[in-house]
């Protein structure tokens, strides 16, 4: 196939410029120098081609996963791609340094740190969610650990989801895999953690071999949607909740252009208002997954709380407290129904973020995140889970209490089974943190060496065959 687009494609450039020579180049020739003025019209002109090239005029130009339209074809959408574009950017892909060293750590070493981890994960563990309930994910964007107090957090920014862990499962050492949503997306609906430098959702081929988590729901019979207020062409996001096969896919373009009033969307009150009136007419059991955006910088919310200077820092304060203002009056709506009777619902974040405090990049606490389960599918109430654990563990986690099959998800392990082991991992721009109940370790990738421990530094080799596993895993994707 590859030898016949690149003969394809040299016959077709041959003829391009056969032709140009024959019909166009003659006109050109005849053309009479023009006054010296005309230089600059001609190249404001051309300063105007950048529209056309980045191909929108929103946050995220024009990539692979804006025309794709079917949510159940994978050969619809790649139909749909330019073949000429297409052969142009993979040929330019290749050319990029896309692999990962597959020396990092010895390959037996990897192998056997990393089954180690996850040795315990087919125990069983208590029953805990009613049978096939409705699931809503909540993915609340940029939320940190450090704006909750029940978390250790901040007193007063976000009350509502401080009450609320008082009534649900409230896992206290839980941790984003990445900094970045589009890392979020695939670790929490794939399974598949962050890795330095790249985002695997980027990669058309790559992100399409993942397992996905809705396709789990599917077979069993749910329908399903995703819900986001804003872009889903930013970061090629579109493709991947294509190839996640979605019965529907929600977005601003979906909604009137009057409501997109930030700006990376729409605000989290009107979406909160249609999540609400969208889940109350689906067909159940459903899985509904919603990405909210209003703690996104530049944190323009359309309220005021004790957190309103025009610092940074407080100016994100006041978006959390916005964001948990707006779910705290959904959750309240949603108990007042008997769809509440049967829906699991579990709140959690996209990634972390710096503020408050302006944590460093590769501090573990600008990794931890919050994730609560409530709902009146949900058996246990007012408890509190200790292990740690990571986005990547929601996969084998829910399934396992669903009674679905969890297995093609090799790097979530089951929070609530007794016997697994209790661990997170993170990546940030080019190093990782690894750390579990008594241990914690940061590498810098660049220098190449430990940046900081506390407890044993020897579980630095457990963290470093996690990441040659990712690694190796990325390359032959």
């Amino acid at each position: 196939t590859d030898v016949f687009l690149i003969l394809v494609f040299a016959a077709v450039t041959t003829a391009t410029v056969l032709l140009y020579r024959k019909l166009v180049n003659p006109s050109f020739q005849q053309i009479k120098n023009n006054n010296w003025f005309h230089a600059p019209i001609f190249l404001l002109a051309t300063a105007f081609l950048i529209l056309p090239i980045r191909g929108s005029l929103d946050i995220g130009p024009m990539n692979t996963g804006t025309v794709f339209f079917h949510k159940k074809n994978p050969f619809a959408n790649q139909s749909a791609i330019n073949l000429f574009w297409n052969f142009g950017d993979s040929v330019t892909k290749s050319l990029e340094v896309e692999s990962y060293p597959e020396n990092f750590l010895n390959k037996d070493l990897t192998s056997t740190s990393f089954q180690s981890l996850y040795d315990s994960i087919a125990t069983e563990s208590v029953q805990i969610i009613k049978e096939k309930p409705n699931v809503l994910l909540i993915l609340l964007e940029s939320f940190t650990a450090k704006t909750i107090a029940v978390l250790g957090g901040i007193e007063g920014v976000t009350p509502n989801i401080n009450e609320l862990s008082k009534e649900g499962l409230l896992f206290e050492n839980f941790y984003s895999s990445g900094s970045r949503t589009d890392q979020g997306l695939t670790t929490v609906l794939s399974a598949f953690p962050a890795q330095p430098k790249t985002s695997i959702i980027t990669y058309t081929k790559k992100s399409e071999s993942l397992p996905k988590l809705n396709h789990s729901f599917l077979k069993q019979g749910y329908s399903t949607s995703f819900i986001y207020g804003g872009d889903p062409n930013f970061a090629n996001i579109n493709s991947y909740l294509n190839m996640c096969m979605f019965d529907e896919i929600v977005t601003k373009y979906d909604f009137d252009s009057e409501l997109s009033t930030s700006k990376w969307g729409i605000h989290d009150g009107p979406m909160f208002d249609f999540v609400y009136d969208k889940i109350s007419s689906s067909q159940q059991p459903f899985f509904t997954t919603f990405l909210t955006l209003s703690s996104h910088e530049p944190f323009d919310v359309p309220m005021n709380s004790e957190f309103n200077s025009t610092e940074e820092e407080d100016m994100f304060l006041n978006s959390a407290h916005y964001t948990d203002e707006e779910l705290g009056k959904f959750i309240n709506k949603l108990k007042s129904t008997e769809l509440w009777d049967n829906t699991l619902v579990i709140i959690t974040a996209d990634h972390g973020i710096r503020h408050p405090g302006n944590s460093k990049v590769y501090e573990s606490v600008k990794f931890h995140i919050p994730m609560l389960w409530l709902g009146g599918a949900l058996l246990a109430k007012d408890s509190v889970i200790s292990k740690y654990a990571s986005q990547t563990d929601i996969a084998a986690t829910l399934l396992n209490q669903l009674n679905m099959d969890a297995s093609e998800f090799k790097y979530s392990k089951n929070i609530l089974s007794k016997d697994a082991k209790s661990f997170a991992f993170f990546d940030y721009n080019n190093g990782f943190g690894y750390l579990d109940d008594n241990s914690e370790v940061i590498f810098d990738l660049n220098n190449n060496e430990l940046i900081h421990f506390k407890g044993d530094s020897s579980i630095i080799t457990i963290g470093k065959s996690y990441l040659q596993t990712i690694y190796t895993d990325f390359n032959n994707r």
